[in-house]
């Protein structure tokens, strides 16, 4: 379900400095805030996406307050835009140039890419536009998907790969670690549900996907992981593709020609080849290995749902509204819409018609799916040797649904099961009680994480 535009623009424009570190507030540029900008608006998003990318490299906060929708302008000030220019002028330094301009469709909106080069760096400008691609809902900075294409170290390297499925492009990028005499294990690196990068982008500041790739790559692991194509086609999606899409779009036809293009890759060990899916797509393993027979083995993280998934979202969506122990206005209209379309799920579930061909973001035949999917018996049928990880303070699978799995499955000697007690959903370290302000906060997923997937390929 899209969230609302107005949370939307005050949480990406309020956090685009604050979410960058040693952002500073001081700076001998000043600006006449009083100036209302006249802007020509185009029919073309990428010809906005530049007007824009013209008033963010002169730190313009007149012209880029003037691109925004009501919602973005009812949510921020141009004080505040214009202190954050001023931090990132003083963190960066003067925008060079941009270039490279991508349209994809992340967290349900319209969102152009821009690779940007600074005086200090070089970074994804991620600018999130309205439904008609004319004005902007918000924009915020990244680790380009292009540097992480490039990375090259002592120990690895990346690489810009593309392949097809279903006549579509899928871009992706594979990581192969450095002094190997021999062929290397492999593995496939899926994200969660709804659109998203090959890193798994979370709030443009982490990128558990290209942390575990990098991670593995330093214990002579390969892995290929690559945008989903909600993520690059999303945008393009008529009502009848949606109502018809599929977890076989979504996931699996683009699985079967991720495998296809790794046989093409003489360094990997194609007899050593693994899957490791986050939350969604880790619960969907089973299924995966039943599609995909040349899969040798899996990770899941977070992909334990001991309950249905509407139930599960549910939990989501009541946890968030009240984790604060306040649930306000907006929070309660939130919470109401989801409920009214969770009944509509239930109801598909006991066999009843239902009109409303959309539901809660996608088709009737993608619910239909789940409601045929049982999580645990499909497990109990696995044979392929596979670990299941989970993070203590993970408020989106919460424990009891790993503790469940590993009860039902602990006579089962393939599997292997461990939970860590500081790490959140994304497999990041915190503290307290969970909240989505600790996906705000720049981190990495845990070393030990990534060891022990690596010795558990390895052996």
């Amino acid at each position: 379900m899209k969230k609302s535009h107005k949370v939307i623009a005050a949480l990406i424009a309020a956090g685009l400095c604050f979410n960058l570190t040693g952002c500073s507030l001081t700076s001998s540029n000043k600006e006449d805030l009083t100036i209302d900008v006249t802007v020509d608006i185009s029919d073309d998003i990428f010809e906005n996406a530049n007007t824009f990318m013209n008033y963010f490299k002169e730190y313009n906060s007149n012209g880029i307050y003037a691109m925004g929708s009501e919602n973005f302008k009812k949510s921020v000030r141009k004080k505040v835009i214009s202190e954050q220019n001023k931090g990132l002028e003083k963190q960066f330094g003067d925008v060079k140039s941009f270039s490279d301009l991508r349209l994809v469709f992340d967290s349900g909106y319209k969102t152009i890419l821009a690779y940007t080069e600074f005086e200090k760096g070089n970074y994804d400008v991620r600018i999130s536009f309205s439904d008609d691609g004319k004005y902007i809902e918000g924009y915020s900075l990244q680790e380009s998907v292009i540097d992480g294409e490039r990375v090259n170290t002592d120990k690895y390297s990346g690489e810009a790969v593309s392949f097809e499925s279903d006549s579509n492009k899928i871009n992706g990028t594979f990581v192969s670690p450095k002094g190997e005499t021999e062929k290397v294990p492999v593995v496939i690196l899926l994200q969660g549900s709804g659109s998203s990068d090959r890193d798994e982008t979370i709030y443009g500041l982490n990128k558990p996907l290209r942390d575990i790739a990098e991670g593995l790559a330093e214990y002579g692991i390969a892995s290929l992981r690559y945008d989903k194509r909600t993520y690059t086609y999303g945008y393009e999606f008529t009502t009848e593709e949606i109502e018809n899409l599929s977890v076989d779009e979504e996931y699996t036809n683009d699985l079967t020609a991720a495998i296809e293009y790794l046989k093409s890759r003489n360094e990997v060990d194609m007899d050593r080849l693994f899957i490791l899916g986050h939350s969604l797509s880790g619960y969907l393993i089973p299924y995966f290995y039943e599609k995909e027979p040349m899969i040798k083995g899996g990770i899941s993280l977070a992909g334990t749902i001991g309950e249905t998934f509407e139930d599960l979202m549910k939990y989501q969506y009541e946890y968030l509204a009240n984790y604060d122990n306040k649930v306000t206005k907006e929070e309660k209209t939130v919470l109401d819409e989801f409920n009214k379309e969770y009944e509509l799920v239930k109801k598909l579930k006991e066999g009843e018609m239902v009109s409303q061909s959309i539901i809660l973001g996608v088709g009737q035949k993608y619910w239909s799916f789940f409601n045929n999917y049982d999580g645990v018996n499909e497990w109990k049928k696995v044979s392929e040797p596979t670990l299941i990880l989970q993070g203590e303070r993970d408020y989106q699978v919460p424990m009891d649904n790993f503790d469940l799995y590993k009860d039902e499955l602990a006579s089962k000697d393939n599997f292997k099961f461990k939970s860590y007690k500081k790490l959140s959903h994304l497999f990041m370290e915190g503290s307290k009680n969970p909240t989505p302000n600790d996906y705000t906060k720049q981190s990495k997923v845990d070393k030990e994480v990534i060891e022990d997937i690596a010795n558990w390929i390895k052996e």
